[in-house]
């Protein structure tokens, strides 16, 4: 048997309940057992409280629970975006180094290299700026 951690969603729902709406149970219960965590910690409410209000507005706001896998729709949104830009310059946008965003773009099937190759200033092109 495995134990489960302090706080667990888990441990503060009931056994054997089916809920209407499981994934508002279990983020009400992850608030829960989150907000059991920080006070075994010795953290006050006026600590506590505005984390749990921005949990809460997140939840309103967006419609979506964290609980939700969130690398699957990240790693979705990247191959997408790999289908619109070159690796290089999604790298520069959200902050992943070059060499990952190859590798995606590989998965995706996207190669950029004509792309690169056919935007990079040929030689003739370079004469009147001074670099050349």
């Amino acid at each position: 048997m495995v134990a489960e951690a302090p706080g667990s969603a888990r441990l503060l729902l009931a056994p054997n309940v089916v809920h209407l709406a499981p994934e508002a149970a279990v983020f009400t219960a992850m608030k829960e057992g989150w907000a059991r965590q920080q006070h075994a910690r010795f953290l006050k409410a006026s600590t506590n409280e505005p984390r749990l209000r921005l949990i809460n507005r997140f939840e309103v706001f967006t419609g979506l629970y964290p609980c939700r896998p969130a690398r699957a729709a990240r790693n979705t949104a990247m191959m997408q975006a790999l289908a619109d830009l070159p690796p290089v310059v999604l790298s520069d946008l959200i902050g992943i180094q070059p060499r990952t965003a190859e590798r995606f773009a590989a998965l995706a099937g996207e190669n950029w290299s004509d792309y690169l190759a056919a935007t990079r200033p040929r030689p003739h092109q370079m004469r009147g700026t001074g670099r050349g």
